[in-house]
């Protein structure tokens, strides 16, 4: 399975993935509702620094982007990627939508790319928990019951 786009909101998550058989391939749309777990939105949330770098943005906007997806093309040379985040503004309450023009794989060591192996890294690790979260792993989960506190009063 290639994740080909993650996209998350507090309460929604999408995971787009290529299936493929001997001859045709077709992109499948996985949609849920589940909160993702904090390993989950974490290692998307790596991503700031190479969107900041990227977009030649001022290093204090780390504190208000928030990540919240990444598109993948895999070529022949290896994976290329657009990345998506909002930027809270303090004069409004809508965010501003940041994308990264698309980041292509290092295709010769002629051409340079922000395309790195530390960016490649995080992504691997995106499309790994991306699968799992598909197969009903790494979604945040209430608690189940009432949990006793060191008194022994029920919280």
């Amino acid at each position: 399975m290639k994740i080909t786009k993650v996209k998350i909101k507090p309460n929604n998550t999408e995971i787009a993935y290529l299936e493929s058989d001997a001859r045709n391939s077709k992109e499948v749309v996985f949609k849920s509702w589940d909160t993702q777990s904090k390993e989950f939105l974490e290692s998307l949330q790596v991503l700031k620094r190479h969107m900041i770098y990227i977009l030649e943005l001022p290093e204090e906007y780390e504190e208000t982007l928030t990540i919240t997806g990444i598109s993948i093309k895999y070529e022949e040379e290896g994976i290329g990627v657009v990345i998506s985040a909002l930027k809270g503004l303090d004069s409004l309450d809508a965010p501003l939508c940041l994308n990264t023009p698309y980041i292509p794989p290092q295709r010769n060591e002629n051409t340079h790319t922000p395309m790195c192996g530390t960016l490649e890294m995080a992504v691997d690790k995106i499309t790994s928990l991306a699968r799992q979260f598909v197969g009903g792993m790494h979604r945040a989960q209430g608690q189940l019951f009432e949990k006793e506190s060191d008194n022994g009063k029920v919280s």
